[in-house]
């Protein structure tokens, strides 16, 4: 029995010293010994000043074949605390001792925070990552391209306005919460950059999306861009990650009786909605683009909306043109169209959607009703979508009126719920891909050979003036103008 328990004691001593051995072994001390990383510079595009940015983050690998031991990994501070990391899951700028085995990682993840200062131009701040190991150093270097602006409201706030508020700094403007313009305008002249902060507020048990512009009725949107300084309206995170996504801030919302609102050469991007327009409100907008929002680009609820020489395009969820509850509605030489190829986008809806009711049940069988009229000149109305457009008349009452003159439209000529878009069709071209030059680079000007080329014809607006310019202010033919928002150009 003596003999067995010396044998088992001296068989646990030697693997505790084989495995000591190879623990020992396993750790490799050799001063040539490198870390790779998955790049050099960790780069944030321009943030705001005082504003978080997103998380980005880069990799460290250890290509030896043994374990290697990190004695150190800090943040140099040479940017102060505007840059924050977390190693391999410890929120810390500094971590002692980390261990990566043979071919193997971990991530480092940084986020920054820009200080304010007096420059009206982006300015860089640069830090470094330091490993040290077996006696060396290497570095990773973290650089942020910050910019100074105008901050208004703040999250989960409400703002508004006591007099006309004129965005004319060459400064940015930054949004936050809920503005309200009420008993003043909201002016944005040419080259004006507003970015809207958005994300989830609690009030109560409920939930709202932050980041909303509100005109209510004794308030007014004048944007007053030109083609060569349009007026930009888009989500604040510039990073190139959010360029496309949408439902990135809540949108505009023009309420109630709000007359006079005016939109030109203006680019609304990244919102839940881009513009709604309510009940007995109105709004014009002219060569204008509202595109990559999460739900429709343009909403019209009981309103009237005159659109001339405008882009409605990717809208994820809804239409692109979405014509609620009736109205007076009138688009010449639009483009509205959504792509499912587009990034980010699902096209789930047409991208034109006109009723002349409200309904109050799943069904529709408790309603209100308000006439619609609506006519769409020179427009393109396609998508990937086998049928682009749906209408719907619950009451048969003869207050369901639009016609399509002119338009190229995407539309299933073998269903029968169809017919009473092709009853209200002159002259329209049936689902012919209007070639588009490039969808990707967001480019919807006509390519060689597109079906729209002279198929149009010259039209007034609403102020019966004959349009003889396109978006870009190119002259259209005077007797066979191009449809759509774009004259091609020889």
């Amino acid at each position: 029995m003596i003999k067995q328990t010396i044998y088992a004691i001296t068989i646990l001593s030697m693997v505790a010293i084989i495995v000591q051995s190879c623990t020992n072994d396993n750790i490799l001390d050799d001063p040539s010994a490198r870390l790779e990383f998955s790049l050099d510079t960790l780069t944030f595009d321009t943030v705001f000043t005082a504003v978080g940015s997103t998380t980005r983050s880069f990799k460290v690998y250890n290509f030896n074949e043994s374990t290697v031991n990190i004695s150190k990994i800090e943040l140099g501070g040479l940017a102060g605390d505007a840059f924050r990391l977390n190693i391999d899951g410890s929120p810390s700028n500094i971590l002692m001792d980390v261990t990566i085995p043979a071919n193997d990682s971990i991530y480092i993840f940084a986020e920054v925070t820009v200080d304010p200062n007096n420059s009206n131009n982006p300015y860089v701040i640069t830090d470094k990552v330091r490993f040290e190991i077996n006696g060396n150093q290497q570095e990773v270097t973290l650089e942020a391209w910050g910019k100074n602006a105008n901050y208004i409201g703040g999250k989960g706030a409400v703002s508004g306005c006591t007099e006309d508020l004129f965005f004319d700094d060459e400064k940015p403007y930054v949004i936050y919460g809920v503005l309200v313009i009420d008993n003043c305008d909201l002016i944005l002249p040419a080259g004006c950059r507003v970015y809207v902060h958005g994300g989830l507020v609690r009030l109560d048990s409920t939930y709202y999306s932050d980041g909303l512009i509100i005109i209510e009725e004794n308030g007014r949107l004048l944007s007053n861009g030109t083609k060569d300084n349009p007026v930009v309206i888009r989500g604040d995170r510039l990073e190139p990650d959010y360029d496309d996504e949408p439902g990135q801030w809540a949108g505009i919302l023009i309420g109630q009786n709000s007359t006079g609102n005016s939109i030109t050469h203006t680019t609304i991007r990244n919102s839940i909605i881009g513009i709604r327009v309510d009940s007995a409100a109105d709004l014009t907008i002219k060569n204008s683009t509202i595109h990559n929002t999460n739900s429709s680009n343009i909403l019209g609820v009981h309103s009237t909306i005159y659109a001339e020489n405008c882009v409605f395009f990717s809208s994820n969820g809804g239409n692109n043109v979405q014509l609620e509850y009736g109205g007076n509605y009138r688009f010449n030489y639009c483009t509205i169209t959504t792509m499912a190829s587009a990034k980010d986008i699902s096209h789930s809806s047409p991208v034109l959607k006109m009723t002349n009711v409200r309904c109050f049940d799943q069904f529709c069988q408790v309603y209100d009703e308000y006439p619609l009229n609506a006519v769409f000149q020179n427009c393109v109305i396609y998508g990937t979508r086998t049928n682009e457009i749906t209408t719907f008349d619950r009451t048969q009452s003869g207050n369901f009126n639009f016609t399509l003159d002119h338009c190229l439209i995407k539309l299933d000529q073998s269903e029968s719920d169809n017919n009473i878009v092709f009853d209200n069709c002159d002259e329209c071209i049936v689902n012919f891909n209007p070639l588009f030059m490039d969808i990707d680079a967001y480019d919807y000007r006509p390519d060689t050979l597109s079906p729209v080329e002279e198929k149009a014809f010259l039209i007034n607006n609403n102020a019966n003036n004959p349009i003889t310019i396109d978006k870009d202010e190119n002259t259209r033919d005077a007797v066979t103008p191009d449809i759509g928002a774009y004259e091609y150009q020889y």
